[in-house]
């Protein structure tokens, strides 16, 4: 402290004090489920393990639930198993159970109402509600699948659910890969066969975690076809071309009396690709020919520009 005319105190004046507790009045509060309300579950799907968080200031909690009719805390039957222990990262005292006798199908719905009890005696005086609906069975309805002695490599999968679903593919030991076009029933994809004996794996998941598959085997002989050229456009100075499988395309403007590969045939951009670019020269006639990975060179194409 200071006065008037600058006098100032040289010594600190200390002040102790303590807050009497008073009761604890507050219920325990649930903070976070492991299941979100309106999740659904596969359908076959019996039983299901669930936790709870729940925050309170005491030493414990007990919580219980009930099942389709909400009743209270002391009505309840069912009881969770709660840890001593807070887990602040998970929001406080973790409790578990199992539910049993689930209803599946669709649009079948689960109703749990949950209430919990701390040291105190404070109860929840109304219920944290809980819905979990069943589901209906996924199943791939048809699968075309290469099988057999294959051709060429790239290879078209077409796959049809009975609703809607997210298809996935694994050729041998690759990583799995999501179809191009999926998400709904229909479910299409290009796979890339490697030369030899192939296993192709097809699995569907829908989002309730139904989960259909399919198998088949094809074996990639010596591919004979060569690559054919199926569009030509121009854009940004570039003639492009799109060919049917993954190849390599040289060109020559001058001539269309050389050889894929030697001293008078120009690359073209996307080597190992199906497009294909070169600069635009107007007027000139470009000679290409595009050789595949399995070594098959096409005939001498002729684009005049």
């Amino acid at each position: 402290c200071q006065d008037q005319p600058g006098n100032k105190m040289r010594n600190d004046f200390a002040i102790k004090f303590k807050i009497k507790p008073g009761p604890d009045l507050e219920p325990p509060v649930i903070t976070n489920s492991v299941v979100p309300s309106g999740t659904s579950f596969p359908s076959n799907v019996k039983e299901l393990n669930f936790s709870i968080s729940v925050d309170d200031g005491t030493a414990g909690v007990q919580c219980k639930y009930s099942k389709e009719v909400d009743v209270e805390f002391e009505r309840m039957d069912n009881s969770f198993i709660c840890n001593s222990i807070k887990d602040l990262e998970k929001g406080g005292f973790t409790c578990n159970t199992k539910f049993t006798n689930l209803k599946n199908g669709d649009d079948a719905e689960n109703k749990f109402f949950v209430r919990c009890k701390d040291s105190s005696g404070n109860v929840n005086k109304e219920s944290f509600e809980l819905s979990l609906f069943g589901s209906s069975q996924l199943t791939i309805k048809s699968a075309s699948l290469p099988s057999g002695s294959l051709l060429t490599k790239r290879q078209s999968i077409a796959v049809n659910t009975n609703k809607d679903a997210r298809c996935f593919f694994q050729l041998n030991n690759l990583d799995e890969k999501a179809f191009e076009i999926t998400g709904q029933i229909n479910h299409d994809t290009l796979v890339t066969f490697d030369r030899g004996s192939n296993k192709l794996s097809v699995r569907c998941v829908d989002e309730s975690g139904n989960v259909d598959s399919r198998e088949s085997t094809a074996t990639l002989d010596n591919d004979r076809n060569y690559p054919i050229i199926t569009r030509v456009f121009k854009q940004f100075n570039q003639l492009t071309i799109i060919t049917t499988e993954e190849s390599t395309c040289n060109y020559n403007t001058k001539t269309s009396s050389f050889n894929f590969g030697d001293s008078q045939a120009i690359e073209m951009t996307g080597k190992n690709s199906e497009e294909h670019s070169a600069q635009l020269i107007p007027g000139e006639t470009y000679y290409i020919i595009c050789r595949d990975t399995f070594s098959n060179d096409s005939p001498v194409y002729s684009i005049k520009t």
